[in-house]
């Protein structure tokens, strides 16, 4: 990379301006925000003021983001865990065994960044292997198969 900065002028321009908002976003200085867009805007590279006027059309949001602590991060991160178990089981099963594999995935302890697991009691257990199976428990304990269109949810056996 120090070559290629070293044979083109605006290569090196460019290059200082990405590392210039780079550094604006780890440290969170979004006050040099608007010195950064005029700098950028104002300059001979023109492959980068599209993303400068995109910057300022949202310019609010693009501050708070350089500004403010807060992060959807771990929101976004079980969402593509559950994509992720939802996408394996496709066509495989129904909602109520994709609930019980989700409660049993491994979890990160959010202070600690550990993985745990949940365990899963043996009633859970055996009422994913009916379901699986397509059986339906009945209050006294045992199986029958399901009758042609008869839910497989049974109230009186919550996951």
């Amino acid at each position: 990379m120090r070559r290629l900065r070293r044979l083109d002028p605006e290569i090196d321009q460019a290059y200082l301006f990405v590392q210039q908002f780079v550094q604006m976003m780890r440290t969170r200085t979004g006050e040099k925000l608007d010195a950064w867009l005029l700098a950028v805007g104002s300059s001979s590279l023109v492959d980068l003021h599209p993303f400068v006027n995109s910057v300022s059309e949202d310019k609010a949001a693009v501050l708070a983001g350089l500004t403010r602590e807060e992060s959807n991060g771990p929101t976004e991160g079980q969402i593509t865990r559950l994509k992720l178990i939802k996408r394996s089981m496709y066509g495989r099963a129904n909602f109520d065994l994709l609930r019980i594999r989700v409660l049993a995935s491994p979890q990160k302890d959010p202070q600690t960044q550990e993985t745990k697991t949940r365990s899963i009691d043996k009633r859970q257990k055996r009422r994913a292997r009916e379901l699986k199976a397509g059986r339906v428990s009945t209050p006294g304990g045992s199986c029958r198969k399901a009758e042609d269109g008869e839910n497989l949810v049974n109230s009186q056996h919550p996951i």
